[in-house]
């Protein structure tokens, strides 16, 4: 997929609140009229995968997407007692070898722990409400609306010593879905739609902004969201996988050709990914796997409920831990409606082998504080 070797590249990764599949048009052509143009327009030019994300809530992204840390406990990893542990993300990897890096969030300061999970993650510079320190542009509830948020966001990645590594966390699309004054939406959608249109809306303004810079052409731009949308309109979204459905694609046209690759990713593949792809020859630990190359096989991992998901691309096996409670061919099944576990219970015995060997590596790994490679 690289088509030549990204030594140096400035990498910007783009963490889109609430933004399932169901809502791009790239991904899902429900809408007659797609919510996201400019979005559509530069995933065409990616790199894109059938992305799924580790959780279900945006503090539990972080850990995952920085970390390569899924979320398999009741408790989220920033509040459990385990968020004194060591986590080496791939941002430290990268700052390790000369970045800088920073974290970009328009919310209140301390909100969700995003400051403390980012610099524990090796992002040291934040920018959040308190840096943007020009409250006219708050949205009442969350912090600085994102066109605003954004426009910031591409000055000050201009001041940053190069080669940077940087984080965006959007946050406009997110209930009680308040729009700026400044911005008229004459539509006919949901206010939560109105609020997706928007974010593209600030995405094309962030994009024509940092185009003028001559750091553009050289930065790997990774496109993601924290977790699907609050509602769902079309049926293949309506199952317990479809409710984990988000992009991940990778965008730098002068470095890696465009292609919709139909395989599974999830958060933990995106910071080893970006390692491999910035031609970066050192070990980091992750959970995921790297996207460019084709030694590990696509997996997916979540908890949710008091039960565990697991696939690898074909089936999605469902289970408490111990036995498998429901497996389902998601690639003839597309709405998960039959379970087909109890057909042929020996013929998953490896799927589940591999689930459990995995679970047991996160126990292990987190109880024993070594989540970190060690050299």
């Amino acid at each position: 997929f690289i088509k030549s070797k990204m030594n140096n590249c400035n990498v910007v990764l783009l963490i889109l609140e609430s933004f399932g599949q169901e809502m791009i048009g790239y991904y899902n052509k429900g809408y007659e009229k797609s919510l996201t143009p400019f979005l559509d327009s530069l995933l065409k030019e990616s790199i894109t995968f059938n992305g799924l994300a580790n959780g279900r809530r945006s503090i539990e992204a972080l850990p995952s997407v920085l970390c390569g840390l899924p979320s398999l406990m009741s408790t989220d990893y920033p509040s459990s007692k385990y968020a004194i542990n060591r986590l080496d993300g791939f941002g430290k990897t990268l700052k390790d070898k000369g970045y800088t890096t920073a974290f970009f969030h328009g919310g209140n300061n301390g909100t969700m722990s995003f400051d403390i999970t980012s610099k524990s993650s090796g992002f040291d510079n934040y920018y959040g409400r308190n840096e943007y320190n020009n409250d006219k542009d708050f949205d009442g509830t969350w912090g600085i609306y994102d066109n605003e948020f954004l426009q910031f966001t591409a000055k000050e990645l201009n001041k940053l010593k190069k080669p940077f590594a940087a984080t965006i966390f959007t946050l406009s699309s997110h209930h009680p879905y308040s729009l700026p004054c400044n911005y008229t939406d004459t539509t006919t959608n949901s206010p939560f739609e109105k609020t997706v249109r928007y974010v593209d809306f600030a995405l094309k303004n962030f994009f024509e902004a940092i185009s003028e810079y001559e750091w553009f052409e050289n930065t790997l731009f990774v496109i993601t969201a924290d977790h699907v949308n609050p509602e769902h309109k079309f049926d293949d979204y309506k199952n317990i996988l479809g409710t984990y459905n988000i992009p991940i694609a990778f965008y730098a046209p002068k470095y890696i050709d465009s292609k919709k690759v139909n395989e599974i990713a999830q958060h933990i593949d995106i910071g080893i990914s970006i390692i491999s792809a910035l031609n970066i020859n050192e070990s980091a630990f992750s959970f995921g796997r790297n996207l460019f190359d084709s030694i590990q096989k696509p997996t997916f991992i979540s908890y949710n409920n008091n039960l565990y998901l697991f696939s690898d691309g074909k089936y999605l096996l469902q289970s408490d831990g111990k036995n498998i409670q429901k497996i389902y061919d998601i690639t003839s099944d597309k709405s998960l409606k039959n379970n087909i576990y109890h057909n042929n219970p020996q013929d998953y015995e490896k799927l589940d082998n591999k689930f459990k060997s995995r679970l047991q590596q996160y126990n292990n790994r987190m109880i024993s504080n070594n989540l970190y490679y060690i050299k």
